[in-house]
Parts: C-alpha cells; sequence; structure tokens
C-alpha cells in the first residue's frame, strides 16, 4: 500500500500534539484576555497600550502559525549552479530517494511523517505536524521568537497584577 504524502499541517488526520498545541495556545490567550479586562490595578492608558501591544504580538503568532500549517514545506527553489543559471533538477541531483523517488540534493532527508523529501530537513515538528526545512525555517524561527516573547510577557503582566493586587490588599487590611 502506498502512502500519501501529506502536504500541509492542517491535513488530517491531526495528531494529539498539534491539538493539544492549540488547544493550549487559545486557553492561554484567553485567559490572559480575561485577566487583562477585569483587573483593576492598571490604569486606563497603561491597560489599552498593553492590551494593544498583546494583541499585536497574538496576531502576529496566529499569522505565522497558520502560514507555517499552510505552506508546503517541501516547496523550495532551487539553488543556482556556478554560472548563475537554474538546472533542471535531474541535471542538478540525480539521485533518487530509495522512499518516494524523487531526486535529492546533498542536504535532502525523506521524513517519515510526511512521506516526502524535505531540501534542508531539519526535523518534524509534532507540535506542528509538519516538517521544518529550508521552505519555512524563517517562519519557524520567527514564530518561536514571538511565543518566547510572549510567554516572558506573559509572565511579567501576571507577577505585576499579581504584586498589584497583593499591595492593594494589604494596603485595604491597613
Amino acid at each position: 500500500m502506498i502512502r500519501r504524502s501529506r502536504v500541509r499541517g492542517f491535513e488530517f488526520p491531526l495528531i494529539a500534539p498539534q491539538v493539544v498545541t492549540w488547544s493550549v495556545y487559545l486557553i492561554v490567550v484567553g485567559a490572559t484576555y480575561s485577566l487583562l479586562l477585569t483587573t483593576d490595578v492598571l490604569s486606563t492608558k497603561r491597560l489599552d497600550l498593553i492590551v494593544s501591544i498583546y494583541s499585536g504580538m497574538v496576531g502576529i503568532l496566529a499569522i505565522l502559525f497558520v502560514w507555517i500549517e499552510t505552506a508546503d514545506p517541501a516547496n523550495c527553489s532551487l539553488p543556482l549552479d556556478e554560472s548563475g543559471l537554474l538546472q533542471s533538477l535531474q541535471e542538478r541531483y540525480p539521485e533518487r530517494c530509495q522512499f518516494c523517488s524523487e531526486h535529492q540534493g546533498p542536504r535532502t532527508k525523506h521524513c517519515g511523517h510526511c512521506n516526502k523529501c524535505i531540501h534542508d530537513f531539519d526535523h518534524h515538528c509534532l507540535y506542528l505536524n509538519t516538517c521544518i526545512g529550508a521552505a519555512n525555517y524563517h517562519l519557524f524561527v520567527g514564530l518561536v521568537t514571538v511565543s518566547v516573547i510572549l510567554l516572558f510577557g506573559q509572565s511579567a503582566l501576571l507577577i505585576y497584577i499579581a504584586v498589584a493586587s497583593l499591595e492593594s490588599c494589604d494596603i485595604a487590611l491597613t
């Protein structure tokens, strides 16, 4: 039986880590918005600024997430030869993959999860359910960078609100 190649991360069947990642992301974003909109320790101007920045970061992360999930990681342009001309795939890379019979470059690897060859294969990300290679590596680095910035921002915001709430409770008690 020949397995069909996965083209994108959004294709069925979805896998558990992918669904958990989407679910946790939506829960964390929803909880952060709930916290921001129900807190009374931030001034209106500061709250508006924080919500605007947070919404922008969430928007960028969502765009990167959807872009990676809908892009084909095997769709990568061929490198130019020494004279600057583009050779045909068959001329440039005569070796074929033993699994899918596609022409393979020197840094191309066949992904067993997706059942296709990826140029400059880095890894198969289970959380995105797609391969990371030359075609989408820059998007993946952007996604991870924005995710880390959001994580630290959410943590700092939570600590600030918790400390400010505790201080207002101490003032009210005394």
